[in-house]
C-alpha cells in the first residue's frame, strides 16, 4: 500500500523545513538517502519569472529540501529542462544561486538523452518503446521530485506526474507534443511511461502557493498551504485530485493509468493518507482550464467534425500581445504565423497548449467554442 502524506503548512516561515521533513518522514522518503548519496532534485522551472506568480517551485522549499539532504550527508544537484530556456537561467532568475550557496548544491541543464529501459518493469505495458530521457538524470543514486502545484491548460493540473515530463530534454518536448497529438489521453500514457522511467525515489509537492487558472504560467496565485510527499507520484496526485474536490475521470492522467498496470496507484483504497486528514486540509476554489477529449463515436472522420464544432480553442487577445513570436517559434504543429498579428490554424492546431504555457503577457488561453458554450449550459 503505498502511503501519502499531507502537512498543513502556512506560507513559507521558519517551519517550512520541520513540516517538510515531518511529510518526508511519515513517508518513509529517506531510507534510500545514505551518506554521500548523489541527489538530483527535480523542481519544476518553466520560465524566469517572480516568486509571487507562483509558475516555478518555490526558493525556499527547494533551500528546505537541500537542508534537509545536507542533513543526511547528501551530494546534491538541481537540474531541469524547461522548454525554451536553461533551467540554471530559471534558477538564477529565482536567486538559488545565492541562497543555496553555502550547501554546495551543483546545478545542471538537461542536453542529452538516453533510453533506460533496464527498470524491472513490464515492457508490453508499455506503449511508447523509444523514450530518451535526460541523460545527465543517469549519473546519480536518487532522483527527488519537486513539483509545483498549477493548472494546467492542456492536461488539467499539473502535479509530481507531469512534472517528470521535464525529464526530456527541452528541443524534444514539441516533438512529443506532435507525436501524440490532440489525444490527451495518449499523451497523458506518455508522461505516466516517463515518470516509470525516471524511477524517482520520492516526490513532494509544494502546494503552500499554487496557480489557478490560464495556467501553467498566466494563471493566478492560490495558497492551499499544503506540503504532500509521497514514494509514488501517481498516488500523490490521486490525493491532490480529492483534495481539490475534482472528479479524477475528467483528468486524462487517470483515465490513461486505469489501462495501464499501475492502475492500483490511483484506487484510494490501496492508499495510505498520513498526516492531516484530507477533509481538514479540503481546497474548493481551484479553477482548471483544461481540455477534455470529446469522444463520441468511433469512426475518425465524424469524431473529427464533431471536435471542430466542439473542442475548445486557444485564443490570442490582441491587446494584450506584444509580438514576441515566441508562441509561433514554440509552437510543433506549426499551426502559427504573423501577418501583421498573431494568427492560428485551429485545423492544424493540436492543441498542446505549448504557446499558452510559453507566453510571457498571458494573450493566449483556451476558449470554449460558441456550440460548446451552449452545450456546457
Amino acid at each position: 500500500m503505498n502511503k501519502v502524506s499531507i502537512i498543513k503548512q502556512i506560507g513559507y516561515n521558519d517551519k517550512l523545513k520541520e513540516n517538510l521533513n515531518k511529510a518526508i518522514e511519515l513517508v518513509d522518503g529517506y531510507k534510500n538517502i545514505k551518506t554521500q548519496s548523489k541527489i538530483l532534485i527535480k523542481p519544476n522551472f518553466v520560465t524566469a519569472r517572480s516568486v509571487e506568480s507562483c509558475v516555478n517551485t518555490h526558493p525556499l522549499f527547494l533551500k528546505a529540501l537541500v537542508e534537509l539532504l545536507c542533513d543526511h550527508g547528501a551530494k546534491i544537484s538541481i537540474g531541469d529542462s524547461p522548454a525554451t530556456m536553461k533551467g540554471t537561467d530559471v534558477a538564477k532568475n529565482l536567486g538559488l544561486f545565492e541562497l543555496l550557496k553555502p550547501y554546495n548544491v551543483n546545478f545542471i541543464d538537461f542536453t542529452s538523452g538516453f533510453s533506460p529501459y533496464s527498470i524491472n518493469f513490464p515492457k508490453h505495458d508499455f506503449m511508447f518503446k523509444q523514450i530518451e530521457l535526460a541523460k545527465e538524470i543517469s549519473e546519480f543514486d536518487n532522483i527527488i521530485n519537486a513539483a509545483k502545484l498549477k493548472s494546467h491548460a492542456q492536461m488539467g493540473i499539473t502535479l509530481t506526474t507531469k512534472n517528470l515530463f521535464g525529464c526530456i530534454t527541452g528541443h524534444k518536448k514539441a516533438q512529443w507534443h506532435f507525436h501524440t497529438g490532440r489525444d490527451l489521453d495518449t499523451f497523458a500514457r506518455l508522461i505516466i511511461e516517463i515518470s516509470i522511467l525516471t524511477n524517482a525515489s520520492l516526490h513532494l509537492l509544494d502546494g503552500i502557493w499554487g496557480m489557478a487558472g490560464n495556467g501553467p504560467t498566466n494563471g493566478y496565485k492560490i495558497e492551499p498551504n499544503l506540503i504532500l510527499a509521497s514514494q509514488n507520484s501517481l498516488s500523490l496526485d490521486r490525493v491532490v485530485l480529492e483534495l481539490l474536490n475534482k472528479n479524477p475521470n475528467d483528468f486524462p492522467f487517470i483515465r490513461a493509468a486505469k489501462t495501464m498496470s499501475v492502475s492500483k496507484n490511483i484506487d484510494l483504497n490501496n492508499i495510505n493518507i498520513t498526516g492531516n486528514n484530507i477533509s481538514d486540509c479540503k481546497f474548493n476554489d481551484f479553477e482548471i482550464p483544461g481540455l477534455k477529449n470529446l469522444k463520441f463515436v468511433n469512426n475518425k472522420l465524424i469524431q473529427s467534425f464533431v471536435s471542430t464544432l466542439l473542442d475548445k480553442k486557444i485564443s490570442v487577445n490582441h491587446n494584450l500581445c506584444i509580438d514576441c513570436k515566441k508562441c509561433i517559434n514554440q509552437c510543433p504543429a506549426k499551426a502559427m504565423s504573423f501577418s501583421n498579428k498573431v494568427q492560428i490554424n485551429h485545423s492544424l492546431c493540436i492543441r498542446c497548449c505549448c504557446c499558452q504555457e510559453i507566453c510571457p503577457v498571458g494573450a493566449l488561453s483556451l476558449k470554449n467554442s460558441i456550440l460548446g458554450n451552449i452545450i456546457s449550459h
